[in-house]
């Protein structure tokens, strides 16, 4: 049942077992999830079925330090969250990515990757993703080129597996997910209604309350047994920390960590390899497969990691023509773009006014292997062969370099002095990349050189040695500031998702992640939420 909060009477009050606030990959996978053996679940959502100026505006936040790209609409406020605009793309972590590595720190998953990994298979059916199978290099090992197969060989490099979905999965308005929340008689969802506050106990130790305001003026309350917050990486701690009239700093703050160890994964679109021969590198440009697409990357290995001090960066090539193909792809990369991604709001995004081939991580984020659904993919890549073999040379790659972020408490969000349209204040996003990355980022860059060279294949035209700074910019992956951790004086949320303290309040989603490792979050966010789900329902069993 779908119900529009803003329809109610101020002061209206509801109750329910278990409340899930936000429409997103977690909230909605949780409630559709837990409907079978939880008969009275609420599902909260502070916007309905399309994006719309005024309730995207509630993400509005300020940045102090490194910056993050101006004009871009990474988080979507409506139900389906930014799964609506999400390319599909899917990576599994590695166990190095959750392991306390003592050259950064000693932080890594109060979980072990084992734990993880068996939820992965059952996600990747949640998002219409390839088999679980395909993910493995060891599925790839026997179908790599010649050449390809020379960096398996390499001691110092650690190829890796990404995918994207054929059709990529979508939780919005008229799917699957929301026609099963729109006839299940055991699933309420409110629309339109935002979370603006936690209620506690006398004792502050479990959550009696949650105060939803809409913008039309209403406010009304929801009382659960069970709160669990699945409000995005960043909207997670906004609503802890501005839940502050009964624990100073917020709750989940008593140790002062709420908000800190803020994570992304700093990108960079730098560099061109200069093939000297032919080489086949269909797999490491990308390739169609069944039920999605293929590319292989290249990362750096654990030993050298270990050995010089890095982080789990890795890298990928891309095809790089003349300046004429680069233009005629740029223009239909912009309209291809309008016509196939639908989901940003308005005038939030100007569009028409966007000199995309003016930026060079549009690079990555428009490529056809992201951008064309399945079908046309299909024909672009077989076209692209024939046009390569026949008429055009490929004689250069761009390179894109993404790295791992040291975690450092430094890095952080905070609340501003602003507030907006229902008194929440703003969140201020500060930042931190530090030398690690930049280290870690260059080194691969040397690397991969060396391996060109030393068989004849080509080079890296930049000069290494010169270079201080790499044009990096953010993923749009929030990350931290709620994060996991066994006790509570160095985490947010012990090893389930459970606020330290709290006996009823859960957080799903990426706000929890120890550390950011090598992988985008949407694999791993939908794993984790399935991993929610069985213990709640293990509770709910005893």
């Amino acid at each position: 049942m779908i119900v529009d909060g803003s329809t109610f009477s101020s002061g209206t009050e509801k109750e329910h077992d278990i409340c899930i606030v936000g429409a997103g990959i977690a909230g909605i996978l949780l409630a559709t999830e837990l409907a079978p053996t939880h008969h009275d679940i609420c599902l909260v959502e502070s916007g309905a079925w399309t994006p719309d100026d005024e309730t995207q505006s509630l993400y509005d936040l300020d940045t102090v330090g490194y910056p993050i790209r101006a004009n871009f609409q990474s988080r979507l406020r409506h139900f389906g969250g930014s799964c609506n605009i999400w390319a599909g793309r899917a990576m599994v972590y590695h166990e190095i990515d959750m392991q306390a590595r003592p050259w950064m720190s000693d932080i890594g998953w109060p979980i072990a990757f084992g734990e993880l990994e068996r939820y992965y298979a059952r996600a990747s059916r949640y998002l219409n993703l390839p088999s679980y199978d395909k993910f493995s290099l060891d599925y790839w090992t026997p179908k790599l080129s010649e050449f390809e197969t020379t960096f398996l060989q390499n001691e110092k490099f650690k190829p890796n597996i990404v995918m994207f979905a054929k059709s990529p999965a979508r939780f919005g308005y008229k799917t699957q997910y929301y026609k099963r929340i729109r006839d299940a008689e055991t699933i309420t969802a409110y629309i339109r209604s935002n979370a603006v506050n936690l209620r506690l106990s006398d004792n502050l130790s479990h959550v009696t309350q949650l105060d939803i305001a809409c913008l039309n003026g209403v406010h009304y309350k929801i009382k659960a047994k069970t709160i669990v917050l699945a409000c995005g990486g960043l909207e997670n701690t906004r609503l802890l920390m501005a839940s502050d009239q009964q624990i100073p700093g917020g709750i989940g703050n008593q140790h002062g960590l709420l908000g800190r160890y803020y994570m992304d994964h700093p990108r960079a679109v730098f560099g061109r390899v200069n093939l000297t021969k032919k080489i086949n590198l269909d797999h490491a440009l990308g390739i169609p497969v069944t039920g999605g697409k293929m590319q292989l990357g290249i990362g750096l290995s654990d030993k050298l990691q270990e050995q010089e001090g890095l982080l789990n960066n890795y890298l990928s090539l891309e095809p790089n023509y003349s300046i004429a193909v680069v233009d005629a792809y740029h223009t239909f990369v912009k309209l291809m773009k309008r016509l196939l991604r639908k989901g940003y709001s308005g005038k939030r995004f100007d569009f028409k006014n966007a000199e995309i081939a003016d930026v060079p991580e549009m690079i990555y984020l428009l490529t056809p292997k992201e951008l064309l659904p399945h079908f046309m993919y299909y024909s672009y890549y077989k076209y692209s062969r024939f046009i390569k073999k026949f008429i055009s040379k490929l004689d250069h790659l761009s390179i894109v370099s993404y790295s791992d972020q040291e975690v450092t408490p430094e890095s952080r969000v905070y609340l501003g002095p602003d507030k907006d349209q229902l008194g929440m204040p703003k969140l201020v996003l500060d930042w931190k990349v530090g030398d690690r990355s930049l280290q870690s980022s260059l080194r691969l860059l040397q690397l991969l050189d060396e391996h060109f060279k030393k068989y004849d294949a080509g080079y890296v035209e930049e000069d290494l040695s010169q270079l201080t700074a790499l044009p990096y910019t953010d993923a749009s992956h929030h990350l931290g500031t709620t994060r996991m951790s066994p006790h509570p004086t160095t985490g947010v949320v012990d090893p389930q998702g459970k606020v330290h303290g709290i006996d009823n309040l859960y957080i799903a989603g990426s706000s929890i992640f120890p550390t950011a490792g090598h992988a985008n979050p949407t694999f791993t966010i939908a794993a984790m939420a399935l991993r929610l789900v069985d213990h709640l329902n293990a509770l709910a069993n005893r």
